[in-house]
Parts: structure tokens; sequence; C-alpha cells
């Protein structure tokens, strides 16, 4: 259980303690030539009563809670990759209102100039009261860790962090099944490149031409009667190396197409992250109701292909190919007149 995994080093505290100049974002501790539990500890010591990460934390006003503190569970490593060993230090916060909650947090401190400042804290509780991030460690400035499920201990989905501005952000979650109502679905929620850096599904022109470079406009011969995302303007098709989207003459933009090999792009979707590595195998057994998605064969019989609702209650769907070993080809978006 979570809770085992902390040892109770701080009674409550309460807002009113609070020191009104701190700045959560000056916040150093002065001794920080070793990189060890106690030099951190002191830095979020100073962070309790700092009035901005009480209100982050929806602490202000709250009266009755507590810190939960391990003396050990640091992760030290360079999440910034300059050279400096930096820290993510896991806490606990229980007994809000007076109940017997919790919830999982890490505060993020960089070590500058033999310095430990804070950057932000990651709330590590996993889309559900019962799941939550346990991060393991830093390689190459990724954080690896897993996310858990507290009332089954060999509950694990492998998980990668990355370091982005002061915020954490996900870069890799294994695929993985989830608990589905009606209908399964497969819901996209981003596209990350080669550098993990967020390719929204919709947007602007311009938006995407800052992210992606100008790419190639078409305007086809003939223009599609019905089955496009937009229902207003003229269409148009907006081309990149491995990503086609759909553009109307009002400059919006929505996400088409994907071409997967050699290109480092990744979906994050609702079910774990799916890159150029994913298989056939492996997605389909991850899907676990057959009245809503199924598998087909291409008639050439290059391969195979999945066909999957975006959304519990959407007519949309994705289509997802395979080649004839079961290795991702593409995705896209099929909308039904």
């Amino acid at each position: 259980m979570l809770l085992l995994l902390f040892i109770i080093a701080c009674g409550g505290t309460t807002p009113e303690s609070v020191v009104a100049d701190n700045s959560i974002h000056k916040q150093l501790v002065e001794d920080a030539t070793n990189t060890d539990s106690t030099t951190v500890l002191q830095a979020f010591e100073k962070l309790k009563t700092d009035k901005s990460f009480l209100k982050n934390l929806g602490l202000e006003g709250e009266k009755h809670f507590s810190w939960n503190l391990p003396p050990k569970g640091i992760i030290y490593g360079d999440l910034n990759k300059d050279g400096s060993k930096d820290a993510l230090f896991p806490f606990a916060i229980e007994g809000r209102g007076g109940g017997n909650n919790w919830d999982f947090h890490y505060a993020i401190f960089l070590k500058k100039n033999n310095l430990w400042q804070y950057q932000s804290q990651f709330d590590a509780n996993a889309g559900s009261p019962d799941f939550f991030y346990e991060f393991n460690e830093v390689k190459n400035g990724i954080i690896k860790g897993v996310i858990r499920n507290n009332n089954a201990d060999a509950y694990e989905v492998p998980v990668g962090f990355i370091l982005r501005g002061k915020e954490l952000v996900n870069i890799y979650t294994a695929l993985h099944k989830t608990d589905i109502g009606e209908r399964e679905f497969l819901e996209v929620s981003e596209i990350l490149n080669a550098n993990n850096i967020s390719i929204p599904l919709t947007a602007t022109l311009k938006e995407y031409q800052k992210i992606l470079g100008s790419g190639k406009i078409i305007e086809p011969e003939e223009q599609p009667e019905c089955g496009t995302y937009f229902d207003e303007g003229k269409y148009y098709e907006l081309q990149y190396p491995n990503l086609v989207f759909e553009l109307n003459n009002k400059k919006q933009v929505a996400f088409l197409s994907l071409t997967f090999k050699n290109s480092g792009f990744k979906l994050q979707t609702n079910k774990g992250t799916i890159t150029e590595k994913t298989t056939l195998n492996e997605l389909k057994n991850v899907l676990q109701k057959r009245d809503n998605w199924w598998i087909s064969d291409e008639e050439d019989g290059s391969g195979k292909s999945i066909s999957i609702p975006t959304s519990e209650n959407a007519d949309d769907g994705w289509i997802i190919q395979f080649d004839k070993n079961g290795k991702i080809e593409s995705v896209s978006l099929y909308i039904p007149c």
C-alpha cells in the first residue's frame, strides 16, 4: 500500500504559519553541496510555509491535514541536462477536511550554482484514487517509473516523463487495459514528435506552422461532399513528411493521418503510447469489448487494420494499419458521411 511507503516525519501544519514574503520561485537552500536527503528536506521544509505552494496544492484555508514525508526515496538525476544532479522529492498530504483521504506528489528541485531551487510540484495521482505514479530513476533526462494500483501491488504500467520548463510531461505510457463503459474506444490526446514536442490534434494554421514549419498546402481537384472534420469552409490538405492535416479556408486545421516509419512520432492515448514499434498483438491485447472494434484484412493481402471509435459516443473512428508482419504502418481518422 502507498501509505506503507512513508514514515510520518512532520505533524499537521496550517496556512496560518505562512511567512508572507516567501517567494516560491526564489526558494533556495544555502547548503546544497551534497545531494542527500537532509538538504533536500530542508528545501521542502521551507516550501511548507509558502503561500503559493499551499495554494497550488489546494491547501489555502485548510486546517486539518498532515504532511507525510519519506526519510529515503528521493530520486536524484539530471533533469535538465546541465550536468548537475537534481531531485524529485515525494510527499503525501493526508486528512484534508479531517478525513482519511490522501494524495501523492513530487516536489521538483533543480541544483543550480550549488543551491536547490524549487520548480513546481507534480500531482502523482494517475487519474483515479487507486492509481498513482511511482518514479524509480532518472536516466538520460528521462524519469522512469510505473503506474501502481494502491489496492493491487502486482499492478505495474511502465511510464516515462521529462522536465519541460518547470513541469513534468508524460512522454511514454505502456499500452494497458482500461476500464470501459458501454463501448470500447481509443482516445488520442496528442501527437509527440521525435523531440517529444507536443503536436495538437486541432489548432490554427499559424500554430502548426510554428511547430512544424510551412508545410505543403494541397487543394484537391474535387471537393469532398462529406466525411470531413470541418462542416464549413473549403477543403484543403496540409501535408508534412509523415503527417497530413485537414485545412479549411478559415485556417482551421485538424489531424487526418500519420505514417510511422522512421518518423519518431508517438500517439498519446487513453490506453498508453502508440509508437512505430507498436505491434498488432500489443494493441489487440489491450482491447476488450469486440462489439464495436474489429480487425480487417487488407484487400491486397499486405496486412491488417484495426478500426475503433475515437470516443465512447463517437461515430468517428481510427483506422490503424499494420503490415503482414504485424508492425504498425499508419493511423488515420475516419469520419463517416
